[in-house]
């Protein structure tokens, strides 16, 4: 359900699940070296090129998130409000909204969907909060997920387990207006680039 760990000098089917979580990781990545932490936007536009130059097609996906601890989210199952008390874990969570004055922030949050049915939420890591408890390091990847189900919302976890990572797709298309989506075009190709030659090499 979540990013999956390949030796770099492994060689993976194009289009497969594994595939895709690796392409998810370089992505990433290579975004980076270019973009701060909190660059959902971005990223998604980079791995919108790589996927391209490969024949695939990423959809954008703006959704709303809710990422916990796994003491927290059982408390919220058992009790039906949420604590508190920090000693029962911590939550983050995004819910769209709208661009602010400055044009520079945007309250929700954007991920794609690949051909397969293939969800990719390829800036997950910028959620990482480990003073808390919250361990998010790389993008969030699941297989079998299509638009429906995502419109239900999906539940996925960290790979140890101690993170629950909920999402829903939303129609809010602010997004559409940042200027993350509009603007320097040239430092996503480079990004782009960088990302595909680490799939190719």
């Amino acid at each position: 359900m979540t990013t999956m760990e390949h030796r770099r000098d492994e060689q993976l089917e194009p289009g497969s699940y594994a595939w895709w979580c690796q392409l998810a990781t370089q992505v990433r990545g290579a975004t980076l070296t270019e973009y701060n932490v909190p660059s959902c936007v971005e990223t998604v536009r980079v791995g919108i090129e790589v996927g391209r130059y490969f024949g695939y097609t990423i959809t954008p996906q703006p959704v709303t998130l809710m990422i916990a601890t796994r003491e927290w989210d059982e408390f919220v199952a058992e009790h039906g409000y949420v604590p508190e008390a920090r000693q029962y874990g911590w939550s983050l969570g995004t819910h769209g909204g709208n661009i602010d004055s400055g044009g520079n922030a945007w309250g929700g949050h954007l991920a794609g969907l690949a051909p397969g049915g293939v969800y990719l939420d390829l800036s997950a890591d910028q959620f990482d909060r480990p003073a808390k408890g919250l361990r998010v390091t790389g993008p969030m990847c699941a297989a079998g997920i299509d638009l429906e189900q995502l419109a239900r919302g999906i539940v996925l976890e960290s790979p140890d387990g101690t993170v629950i990572y909920r999402a829903t797709a939303t129609d809010d298309q602010a997004w559409r207006r940042f200027p993350a989506w509009t603007k320097r075009a040239s430092v996503i190709r480079r990004c782009a680039g960088q990302a595909i030659r680490a799939l190719t090499r």
